[in-house]
């Protein structure tokens, strides 16, 4: 015959809060994560505005190392375009 052993108290456990308490806590908790995840997005959306030129500077520099262009002499051959017309 097998006995089985636990370690698991017979009774239950006394109850610390009541529901009301218990739901009324969750709410306040619910208010707090809804505020703070709110203000991830706010930072996030910062960082990525933040980030967006630079991204922008490093992707034009690759393209121009791997087309061989100088973006300097670029710009003056642009500038010069702008001023014939004018």
């Amino acid at each position: 015959m097998i006995q089985i052993m636990s370690d698991a108290p017979d009774e239950r456990p006394e109850v610390l809060i009541s529901r009301k308490e218990y739901y009324e806590d969750f709410k306040v908790r619910l208010q707090i994560h809804n505020r703070e995840f709110t203000e991830f997005v706010v930072e996030v959306g910062n960082f990525v505005n933040w980030t967006k030129p630079h991204v922008s500077r490093a992707i034009a520099a690759v393209k121009n190392k791997i087309e061989g262009t100088n973006p300097e002499v670029s710009q003056v051959s642009q500038n010069s375009d702008k001023s014939d017309v004018e």
